[in-house]
């Protein structure tokens, strides 16, 4: 295979669970909309600075609200986790002093 048809690997969003105690990471936006067939249409709306197609500001609003403000929930309590930065290390699960400053956050 080509070296320029090979898929770009994209770095996942990162979230913690202060309920359940774990990290997870989950797709970012761009993978999320090219999953949807809208990526073309993100692109457009936000990366590039010269679009090829305008959108109109409700479309832009609403591609923002379900890809930028999408909340996540938690695979197995299904509480809403916090997003995290990338080089957050998320704390042991039986060090529970640690957990609860990330609950008062």
């Amino acid at each position: 295979m080509s070296y320029y048809l090979q898929k770009i690997k994209r770095y996942k969003r990162h979230f913690i669970c202060v309920d359940c105690r774990k990290g997870f990471k989950k797709s970012n936006e761009k993978d999320f909309a090219e999953k949807n067939g809208e990526l073309s249409l993100l692109l457009n709306a936000f990366y590039f600075s010269k679009p090829k197609k305008k959108l109109s500001k409700k479309e832009k609003d609403a591609l923002k609200l379900k890809y930028f403000e999408r909340v996540e929930d938690c695979p197995q309590c299904n509480q809403k986790m916090k997003e995290v930065s990338m080089s957050f290390k998320a704390p042991a699960k039986n060090k529970l002093k640690e957990w609860k400053e990330l609950m008062k956050k």
